[in-house]
């Protein structure tokens, strides 16, 4: 669904944790930031797994050698000390809202060129 760039972080945050209580996965899976006027993307994966869904998207930093399973690996072993909601996935990016060691913002932007 096509979602203008100002609404779609808001909508993600405020529907995703009813969908996740159903077993669907709420997220952006295209942000263009509301350049040129073009909206992002936001999909509805018929399971809860987040880490299931980046390696559908295919997310991954191969210029640097890292694949889909090595981002997963890295996840889970942030989120032992740093719990994480994944409010977006695509294939070079993701985004975390984390907990408060990150700071005011709670959000880490990963991308990988």
């Amino acid at each position: 669904m096509s979602v203008p760039s100002a609404r779609a972080e808001r909508l993600v945050a405020a529907a995703q944790p009813r969908f996740l209580e159903t077993g669907f996965y709420l997220f952006r899976s295209e942000q263009h930031f509301g350049i040129a006027g073009r909206s992002d993307r936001v999909a509805l994966f018929p399971r809860s797994d987040r880490y299931e869904i980046l390696r559908l998207m295919g997310t991954n930093g191969w210029n640097y050698d890292i694949g889909p399973d090595s981002i997963v690996a890295w996840l889970r072993v942030l989120e032992r000390d740093h719990p994480l909601v994944l409010t977006g996935m695509g294939f070079d990016w993701m985004v975390d809202a984390l907990a408060q060691e990150l700071g005011e913002s709670q959000r880490l932007y990963c991308w990988w060129d």
